[in-house]
C-alpha cells in the first residue's frame, strides 16, 4: 500500500464517522420526540383534620416525560367526531387559580411530573361525547389520555351527578 492509498482510506473511514455521526443528531434530534404519558383520574383533596364528607374533589391530568429529552406542554384539548361530520377539537382551561395545579406553558425534563387540576363539579367536560383528551406539547404533537382513565372519570362523574349525557 502506497502513502496514497492509506490516505485515502482514513479519509474514507473518517467520512464514513462522520456520515455516521450527522446521521444519528439528525435522528435523535428531529425523528424521536419526547414521549409524554398522560392520565386523567378523580381525585380526593385531602387536608389534616378536616371532615371526610367535605372533602373536595378534582378531576387531574398527569403527565410524566419519559424522554428522550425535555418536552414543553402548551394546553390540554379534546377531539370529537360525530358520524359522517368532520372532527372539532376543543380546548379546556384548568384552574389557573389553584395552588396545586401547574400552569402552561411548562418545560419537563425526563423523569419530571406535572398536575392539572380542574374543579369536579356539574357541568365539567366529562359530560361531553369528545373522542379522545389528552395533552399537547410545543412540537403540536398530542399526548392522549388512556382510553381506560377517561371512562373510570366518566364513570365517577356519573356516580356523583347522574347521566353523562351529552353534547359535542
Amino acid at each position: 500500500m502506497t502513502t496514497a492509498d492509506v490516505a485515502l482510506l482514513i479519509s474514507a473511514i473518517s467520512a464514513g464517522i462522520a456520515l455516521f455521526t450527522l446521521g444519528w443528531i439528525i435522528y435523535r434530534d428531529v425523528i424521536i420526540k419526547p414521549k409524554v404519558r398522560v392520565r386523567l383520574q378523580v381525585s380526593v383533596i385531602v387536608e389534616e383534620g378536616d371532615n371526610p364528607e367535605e372533602r373536595e374533589q378534582r378531576v387531574s391530568f398527569i403527565a410524566t416525560n419519559h424522554g428522550p429529552g425535555p418536552v414543553t406542554l402548551q394546553g390540554i384539548g379534546s377531539k370529537t367526531r360525530k358520524f359522517l361530520r368532520r372532527m372539532k377539537w376543543g380546548f379546556l382551561p384548568h384552574d389557573h387559580h389553584d395552588p396545586l395545579s401547574s400552569r402552561f406553558p411548562c418545560k419537563l425534563d425526563i423523569g419530571e411530573q406535572v398536575i392539572f387540576m380542574i374543579p369536579f363539579r356539574e357541568g365539567i367536560f366529562l359530560k361531553d361525547n369528545f373522542k379522545k383528551i389528552g395533552i399537547w406539547d410545543s412540537f403540536g404533537r398530542y399526548h392522549w389520555v388512556p382510553k381506560k382513565n377517561v371512562e373510570t372519570a366518566k364513570e365517577a362523574y356519573k356516580r356523583e351527578f347522574g347521566t353523562t349525557g351529552g353534547r359535542s
